[in-house]
C-alpha cells in the first residue's frame, strides 16, 4: 500500500471512530445519571464479587485518579447505589460496596448490555461478528505494542 492510500485510509478510520464515539450505547434511567457512573457501578460489581472494595484499588485498576473515583462515588452514594463501609481495623480506611438498589441496577445494566451486544451480533451476522472480534483483537495488540515505546 502506498503512502497516499495509507493516509486516505487513516482519515477514513478517524472519521469512522468519531462517528462511533458519538453513538450512544447506554441506558437512560438505569443507575446513575451519567455513563461514567454506570461504568463505575459495573466495575465495582466486577471487582468486588459481593465484597466491599477500596476506592484506591478501583482508581488503580481503572487508571484514573482517586479524586475522579471519589467524585463518582459521592454521586452514586447520594443516589443510593453504593454503601460506604468503614474498616473495622482502621477508621481512616473506607470500603465501598453495592447497595441493594445498586445490585438491582447492576443486573439491569448487564441485561441491557447483553441485549445490545446480541442485537449487534444479529445485525452484523456470524461472519462479520467474528471478523469484528478478530480485528478488535488485532487493534488491541497493535495498541499494546505501540504504547510501550
Amino acid at each position: 500500500m502506498n503512502s497516499e492510500t495509507i493516509a486516505q485510509r487513516a482519515q477514513e478510520l478517524q472519521n469512522a471512530l468519531q462517528i462511533l464515539r458519538r453513538t450512544k450505547f447506554s441506558i437512560k434511567g438505569c443507575a446513575g445519571s451519567s455513563g461514567a457512573e454506570r461504568f463505575l457501578l459495573l466495575q465495582i460489581g466486577m471487582m468486588s464479587n459481593g465484597q466491599p472494595v477500596m476506592p484506591t484499588l478501583i482508581a488503580k485498576k481503572l487508571g484514573i485518579t482517586l479524586a475522579a473515583v471519589t467524585h463518582l462515588l459521592n454521586s452514586l452514594d447520594k443516589q443510593g447505589y453504593i454503601e460506604r463501609i468503614p474498616s473495622p481495623d482502621d477508621r481512616r480506611v473506607v470500603y465501598v460496596g453495592l447497595s441493594k438498589k445498586g445490585a438491582e441496577a447492576l443486573g439491569r445494566i448487564k441485561n441491557h448490555h447483553d441485549e445490545k451486544l446480541r442485537g449487534l451480533i444479529e445485525h452484523l451476522g456470524v461472519s462479520d461478528s467474528a471478523g469484528l472480534i478478530r480485528l478488535i483483537g488485532k487493534v488491541s495488540d497493535y495498541m499494546k505494542q505501540n504504547n510501550r515505546s
